[in-house]
């Protein structure tokens, strides 16, 4: 017994140095190892604490980027795990598989197993901000699958999560995209109003920043319903200061490249000139040279609308040799084309999606007896992503 009772103070110690590793940046691959030698001990012992250390070891793999490791280790947690629907572990585990599979590309297997941990972790005390994270992860997860009715329906769980714990930029951000998967959908009525109601709620944001940034994505959304007089409210409203961070202008770029485009088609082509000359400008400063091409281009137009025929020509021109010299190159960012019709003729300006979103951490879940399992991989704090 005093040898077993030693054997599994050791494992104790193991997991404690390997969960301290698997938070700090840079350490997962100790971290493995730690992990390993844990559950080798773990597996001489006739107790729970095999269970513990197989579900560690498969969330350690898959946070390294072994899914197939991970996959095998958490198999092996049905198998040892007497109590496997006590707690959080059932929940716990659907997760692990989802991010697995997540990795590996396949993506249906890996939202199948996301909704069962979201599902599961229904009834859970203090689990409200897990499951909006989990419900936003899934959301986004059906938008890389184009299936706009599921998105638009988690994300509306993501929203209601988050205006639980007063949380109201994360509850607008989910409205929003909401918002877009709706009209996506096809319910660009309902589209519209989840839109006017995050207006309605943005008085609630005191982070400019983020504010800045949810007006931007709220002027895409009332320009992809048409609504250009909002769109262009909202992309006013979403300019941020003057700034001298690369991060900054372009941001200023792309918002005033939208606002340029949004005056074309609301025929206000004097008030347009201005932001497509500013946005031209700031994307030749980021070496932006096809964004560029766009906004001379818009500009072309909005000349010829107003009769400057020379003006409009010789920007015409800038804008084909701005298209000559990337014809081979890719742009990094996403575009998104607004066009209305006018006397039977179709005008098109080009409004420029600015995407800000980093790539999203995926998390893993350890657990070390009574402690809370819900732990990212690069950040020092329970249950965040």
């Amino acid at each position: 017994m005093a040898m077993k009772t030693q054997s599994t103070s050791t494992v104790d110690v193991l997991t404690s140095q390997g969960i301290k590793l698997f938070h700090e940046k840079g350490n997962l691959k100790e971290a493995v190892i730690i992990f390993e030698d844990a559950y080798r001990q773990a597996t001489q012992l006739n107790n729970s604490c095999e269970c513990d250390c197989a579900f560690n070891l498969g969330a350690v793999y898959i946070a390294n980027h072994e899914p197939d490791k991970g996959l095998a280790m958490l198999n092996n947690v049905w198998k040892v795990c007497e109590d496997i629907d006590a707690g959080t572990l059932k929940a716990d585990l659907y997760y692990n598989y989802g991010l697995a599979y997540e990795l590996q590309k396949k993506e249906k297997e890996a939202v199948n197993y996301m909704e069962l941990a979201l599902e599961t972790y229904q009834g859970q005390p203090d689990k409200t901000l897990t499951m909006a994270n989990l419900a936003a992860k899934i959301a986004d997860m059906y938008t890389g699958l184009y299936n706009a009715p599921q998105a638009a329906k988690n994300h509306q769980v993501a929203a209601a999560l988050y205006a639980q714990m007063e949380m109201s930029d994360k509850h607008i951000i989910q409205l929003c995209k909401e918002a877009s998967q709706l009209f996506l959908g096809g319910w660009e009525k309902r589209a519209k109003e989840v839109a006017d109601s995050c207006i309605t709620e943005c008085q609630n944001i005191r982070d400019k920043d983020k504010l800045g940034r949810i007006y931007n994505e709220l002027g895409l959304i009332y320009s992809q319903c048409l609504e250009f007089a909002k769109a262009a409210t909202c992309f006013e409203l979403a300019l941020p200061p003057d700034g001298s961070t690369p991060a900054d202008r372009s941001r200023q770029a792309v918002i005033r490249q939208n606002l340029g485009a949004t005056y074309n088609t609301l025929q206000q082509y004097e008030k347009s000139i201005p932001f497509h000359k500013q946005a031209a400008k700031l994307h030749a400063e980021q070496g932006n040279r096809k964004a560029q091409g766009k906004c001379f281009l818009n500009l072309a137009y909005a000349y010829s609308q107003l009769d400057q025929h020379d003006d409009a020509g010789e920007f015409y021109l800038h804008a084909l040799q701005a298209a000559l010299d990337t014809v081979h190159s890719d742009s990094p960012q996403r575009q998104s084309t607004a066009t209305v019709n006018s006397d039977s003729q179709q005008r098109q300006s080009t409004v420029t999606v600015n995407s800000d979103s980093q790539q999203r951490q995926s998390t893993a879940t350890v657990n070390s007896d009574s402690q809370q399992r819900q732990s990212t991989v690069t950040v020092n704090s329970d249950s965040q992503q």
